[in-house]
């Protein structure tokens, strides 16, 4: 026990100092398995991926003042399980939401043709938007957004970090959303965007 609670403390200095070799051995250590904690909660394993890759982006863009009280495994397990449950909630409530708005503005059984309009003019804007997107950007979103691939899977693709696979998409969202805002307003671009692109 003492071992292993010096080894926690080991790793805990070596990210406080910046080595990147601290979070490499914590990612190949507990990844595996924490996806497959992970999506027990979510039922998805691309999502239950992601999550677990943003707790690993979260404790390296924290690591100079992170403190680990217990384990690092119960740490994992416990920040991965508040993760999931967080992201249950809210996908509940935007599903909720988007719901709402979905009775009072549309049709249940087909969409009017003036909003069928609205929607592809929408959708060529958020286009335009990726299209104006850096390249290495662009093809970053479109690996996570078109090919549904996981964060994980782009950086072994594209041979760079999930960290900045992370930034990258970020960075686009932010850009498109900019773009688009110039054309419609920010609820309704909020809920197509939510219902569709998962912006």
């Amino acid at each position: 026990m003492l071992k292993s609670r010096d080894h926690d403390e080991l790793i805990q200095k070596q990210l406080n100092a910046g080595e990147i070799s601290a979070l490499e051995y914590l990612f190949h250590q507990y990844y595996d398995d924490l996806c497959r904690y992970t999506v027990v909660f979510i039922k998805d394993i691309d999502i239950a991926e992601n999550i677990v890759q943003d707790l690993f982006v979260y404790i390296w863009e924290h690591r100079e003042t992170i403190e680990i009280h217990l384990s690092f495994e119960s740490y994992l397990y416990q920040a991965a399980r508040y993760k999931a449950l967080n992201y249950k909630r809210d996908y509940s409530r935007k599903a909720d939401k988007i719901s709402i708005l979905s009775k009072l503005n549309v049709d249940k059984v087909s969409v009017r043709a003036d909003e069928a309009i609205e929607l592809r003019e929408l959708n060529v804007i958020i286009n335009e938007a990726i299209g104006l997107l850096p390249e290495r950007c662009q093809q970053i979103f479109r690996l996570s957004r078109s090919e549904e691939l996981s964060y994980r899977e782009i950086a072994d693709v594209m041979n760079i970090s999930i960290s900045t696979v992370d930034n990258q998409v970020n960075t686009a969202l932010k850009k498109i959303k900019t773009h688009v805002h110039r054309y419609y307003p920010e609820m309704y671009v909020t809920v197509f965007v939510l219902g569709l692109y998962s912006l």
